[in-house]
């Protein structure tokens, strides 16, 4: 239904993130979980580095997660622009950077996207409807996203958590709120 955009393709744009001695400056990457089949599942911080960590640890954080669902790697294309824009020269971003701390996910279901599955895990079960009680060995990187964003807004607020997704029917931009 879209453009692929694989694991390895993923791999590849935070390498060349990594290795880009403008935008390196503003990230962080870490490993969220490992996946059922031991991949990682890999964890941004997007914020403006050159601040004390005291001045980081007041800002709000502004999550974002995307490939829940493997087959919409429409949401993978998005993420990509997001920290492309959010690790660039703009002024905005430079503003957003110094205002909030960035958690970003970029592929929550790499086991999935790696089979080449539609809407499933490795373990056979739809991730986005595993959010109220998340298994820390059934489904891990929605466990640990879980676990990481409580315990981190106990310490400063979690101002927005966006997941991106794709959808079979609907066109362009839309969003549904709870």
């Amino acid at each position: 239904m879209c453009y692929p955009y694989t694991y390895t393709d993923q791999r590849r744009f935070l390498c060349e993130l990594e290795t880009d001695a403008l935008r390196s400056r503003h990230v962080r990457k870490e490993v969220l979980s490992r996946t059922l089949a031991g991949n990682e599942c890999e964890l941004l911080w997007v914020t403006d580095y050159t601040a004390s960590q005291a001045e980081i640890d007041t800002r709000r954080v502004v999550a974002v997660s995307a490939r829940v669902h493997p087959g919409e790697s429409n949401a993978s294309w998005m993420m990509h622009g997001i920290i492309d824009f959010l690790t660039g020269r703009s002024a905005e971003a430079d503003a957003l950077r110094r205002h909030c701390l960035f958690l970003i996910v970029p592929m929550l279901n790499p086991d999935g996207v790696i089979c080449g599955n539609y809407r499933c895990s490795l373990a056979a079960v739809d991730l986005n409807r595993r959010w109220s009680r998340p298994s820390a060995k059934l489904h891990p990187t929605v466990h640990a996203l879980k676990k990481l964003l409580l315990r981190l807004h106990v310490r400063q607020p979690v101002a927005l958590y966006v997941d991106i997704q794709g959808h079979s029917r609907k066109q362009r931009t839309f969003m549904y709120g709870r």
